[in-house]
């Protein structure tokens, strides 16, 4: 469990999800084929998150270091399966409000895919850059395991070698938590 605990009035405690939270959570649809596009590429979840800074100072790092490479639009559904119109993204919009805890599903370069629970000790109201960045965190706390035990079974690549490619799974569930999965280009 990795505890943030900066001067922010956010913090941040990251876990495995629990047994019963992974079963309800991977009773979802998790199906690619209904994504929402946050960002259409770049980003790698390798952007270190200074300790020394608040919760909101990290976000904000974490833009600030991956935001020329990204590329910010959204694809509309079509529903004749004519070609989707893309949309313009503000990467700070808020896209969900009251949010207690996120839940990132790893399933990319693990043997033992996992759920990763961030929980938020007040709710607080998510913007599409900040669920990134929280999705980063996932991946950094998995990755923390491999020169010590490789508790996940991660292999394939280090995490400075993937890069965000765009299609991600948002759901926002009613009990104040999100479920996000995020796909990668290695």
């Amino acid at each position: 469990m990795t505890t943030n605990t900066n001067n922010s009035n956010i913090q941040i405690t990251i876990s495995d999800a629990s047994e019963k939270e992974s079963i309800s959570l991977n009773q979802l649809e998790w199906d690619f084929k209904q994504y929402r596009e946050t960002v259409s590429y770049g980003g790698q979840p390798d952007t270190p998150m200074p300790s020394e800074l608040s919760y909101d100072e990290q976000v904000e790092s974490f833009k600030n270091a991956t935001i020329e490479n990204m590329q910010f639009y959204k694809d509309l559904p079509s529903p004749d399966d004519e070609p989707v119109a893309s949309t313009q993204i503000t990467p700070d919009e808020i896209i969900a409000k009251n949010i207690n805890t996120v839940y990132c599903k790893i399933t990319y370069l693990v043997q033992r895919p996992i759920i990763i629970k961030i929980s938020f000790n007040r709710p607080k109201d998510i913007g599409n850059y900040e669920l990134l960045s929280l999705y980063a965190r996932a991946y950094q706390y998995v990755y923390g395991f491999f020169p010590t035990g490789n508790k996940y079974q991660v292999f394939g690549h280090a995490l400075d070698e993937i890069t965000f490619n765009g299609c991600s799974i948002i759901k926002i569930l009613d009990d104040g938590s999100i479920a996000c999965e995020y796909s990668f280009d290695s």
